[in-house]
């Protein structure tokens, strides 16, 4: 075990001699490679990042309607009539959250905002008129056609997949659990899109939830109604009343409220800042993967010669 460990520590050592032969060699690529990694540094954009600061706006409307169906729900029953519950125990913002999320809300967002172009087609913010330059070579934005070159499966214009994915690489959002405090982030190459995108998003969001809550209202009150009309019990009369009438109130609150499930506590701004790349930190892992490239290919290269002499 001895003589074991001995070679292990003597072909250690035999590393050292051969680094300082090939020094210069090591030198090279390692200073090639900083070169390289600084060259793609360089030639990064830059990528700035909006963000607001939403909280939840609470549910006691909801949580009012589900009383009154609690404590009226079984005399209807009763008297073999059926009265609609609510369709979801999750509250208004958590729903919000996940609609948010989803490929139908993303993809109706870029066709509503026509923002297509700034997802795909970006050649370089232009910080003096702060325009966004967009590559002609994709799209030609005096025709407003697509003349991308790609490979099937992709087409010229961007598919509501490619776009859904496309724009969920530069879209965050994160929930403080302690407080239940909501950060809705977006990056761009633009900050002054960054921030429209994020005020969009939160103004979409909240009235995608209004109409819902004013069409399932308008829907349940459409219902009691007939109801009323249908049943001949004086007793299920104030019931369904009580029942209409929050189902006004809920109404009423949703085409008042305009932030009716996110309420916006810090709105977006556009940062004067940049976000990333971290060109320091690309230099300098360039560099030190281009030393580790050097390294084992300087001692590859000598083993290699060693045995093709043996």
């Amino acid at each position: 075990m001895l003589e074991n460990s001995n070679d292990n520590e003597i072909d250690l050592r035999e590393f050292f001699p051969i680094l300082q032969q090939s020094k210069k060699r090591i030198i090279l690529i390692t200073l090639l490679g900083a070169i390289l990694s600084l060259g793609f540094a360089i030639i990064q954009p830059n990528i700035y990042k909006s963000s607001a600061l939403l909280s939840p706006v609470g549910d006691d409307d909801d949580s009012s309607l589900n009383n009154l169906l609690g404590q009226f729900g079984g005399l209807a029953s009763m008297a073999g009539i059926s009265i609609p519950s609510s369709q979801s125990n999750i509250p208004n913002s958590e729903l919000a959250l996940e609609v948010i999320k989803s490929r139908a809300f993303i993809e109706s967002f870029i066709n509503k905002h026509e923002i297509l172009p700034y997802l795909f087609a970006i050649d370089y913010w232009d910080i003096d008129s702060r325009e966004i330059v967009l590559d002609k070579r994709v799209y030609n934005p005096d025709s407003e056609e697509w003349v991308r070159k790609v490979s099937p499966p992709q087409s010229i214009v961007p598919s509501s997949q490619e776009a859904y994915d496309k724009f969920i690489d530069i879209f965050d959002i994160d929930q403080n659990k302690s407080n239940n405090l909501i950060t809705i982030s977006l990056k761009h190459q633009s900050p002054d899109i960054a921030k429209q995108w994020v005020d969009w998003i939160v103004e979409d969001i909240n009235e995608v939830m209004r109409q819902k809550t004013i069409n399932e209202s308008q829907e349940s009150i459409e219902y009691l109604k007939q109801q009323v009309s249908e049943t001949n019990l004086s007793d299920l009369d104030q019931v369904f009343f009580s029942l209409m009438q929050s189902q006004m109130q809920k109404m009423m609150l949703a085409e008042v409220r305009r932030e009716y499930v996110l309420n916006t506590i810090d709105p977006a701004i556009s940062p004067e800042l940049k976000s990333e790349p971290y060109r320091a930190l690309i230099c300098i892992i360039g560099t030190l993967l281009s030393a580790l490239i050097a390294v084992i290919f300087v001692l590859s290269r000598h083993y290699i010669i060693q045995s093709q002499k043996q």
